[in-house]
């Protein structure tokens, strides 16, 4: 390798986080490069910074593939059981992209299209609460007029959750309509 004091560095990421690290960086030695206006320098640069956090990215989710299926089919089966648990006799659960967010941290927290008698309820985590979206099932009332009394997050045929009571609680109303 040649020497680094003659490289440029493009980008350079470190990561600590509370269950791995990661540190990279993008090198480059040209002298194209450095005859090039600042704003297409950035450019570059940037290019560098995204194919960094794919690369991580792409590790992050190998890596929990291959490690964390029972902690995600555990999570799956939670969800499951909160239909259960709110009186639905659950159908089918189809494993649907998170509608939240494509990070690999949420691999283990997928969302589901649940099949139920009143129609497909989308449900799935988004940090910290969770989202039920019932707008295509045959269920017509709008959260404002189904809780009204709540204070989270609601539009249209979605609310948010704060945790798995409140989940099956608002389950339980969507299936006794």
């Amino acid at each position: 390798m040649e020497n680094k004091k003659e490289l440029k560095i493009l980008s350079g990421i470190e990561s600590y986080g509370s269950h791995h690290s990661s540190n990279a960086q993008v090198l480059l030695k040209s002298n194209l490069y450095n005859e090039l206006p600042k704003e297409k320098q950035d450019d570059i640069c940037m290019a560098a910074r995204t194919f960094i956090e794919q690369l991580r990215s792409k590790i992050e989710l190998a890596h929990n593939e291959e490690y964390k299926q029972k902690e995600r089919q555990e999570n799956i089966e939670k969800m499951k059981e909160l239909f259960h648990e709110a009186g639905f006799k659950l159908v089918h659960a189809n494993i649907i992209p998170n509608q939240y967010s494509s990070d690999p941290c949420y691999y283990v927290d997928p969302w589901l299209e649940v099949i139920t008698i009143k129609g497909p309820i989308i449900i799935g985590w988004r940090k910290r609460v969770i989202n039920i979206d019932w707008s295509k099932s045959d269920i017509t009332q709008k959260a404002d007029e189904l809780f009204p009394n709540e204070d989270v997050t609601k539009y249209d045929q979605l609310i948010h959750a704060w945790g798995y009571e409140k989940t099956v609680d608002y389950l339980s109303t969507l299936v006794n309509i």
